[in-house]
């Protein structure tokens, strides 16, 4: 683990740290806040974690709050048919004027992969850091 992010430290070096909102749910949403292992890990691939600053570690939040600190980058973490975050994102009052739904950066990831801490955490990582950063590596090395 320790290899990964140290590698994903060196290819991210000085690039800016992207505004990424991480669901766990959509109705209501809920996503991540500081003191969890997602929240560890979107900081440890150069990402903001767009609700860093709440008290909960997985809190629901409002389409009005996501809307005002309008993320760069959305990560679903959801077991739904592959595509169907960024189509379903892109009808959704609110959501299409997302500045992630409007540059196709809403990503669908593995749940079974990203929401629990254990050695998977390396291969999370590396994907999570290719997503916040794709011209940091090439593309097929994910």
């Amino acid at each position: 683990m320790r290899a990964v992010l140290d590698d994903i430290s060196a290819a991210t070096a000085g690039r800016p740290r992207p505004r990424v909102l991480y669901l766990v749910g959509w109705d209501p949403p809920r996503t991540v806040s500081r003191g969890t292992f997602v929240h560890e890990l979107i900081e440890a691939v150069n990402g903001d974690n767009l609700f860093s600053d709440l008290e909960t570690g997985w809190p629901e939040v409002s389409v009005e709050a996501i809307v005002r600190r309008d993320p760069e980058v959305v990560v679903v973490a959801q077991g739904e048919v592959a595509g169907a975050a960024i189509e379903r994102l892109s009808t959704l009052p609110g959501w299409r004027d997302l500045a992630a739904v409007r540059n196709g950066r809403v990503h669908e990831v593995n749940p079974d992969v990203f929401n629990r801490p254990g050695p998977g955490l390396a291969v999370a990582a590396r994907k999570l850091a290719t997503l916040l950063h794709p011209d940091a590596f090439n593309a097929g090395d994910d």
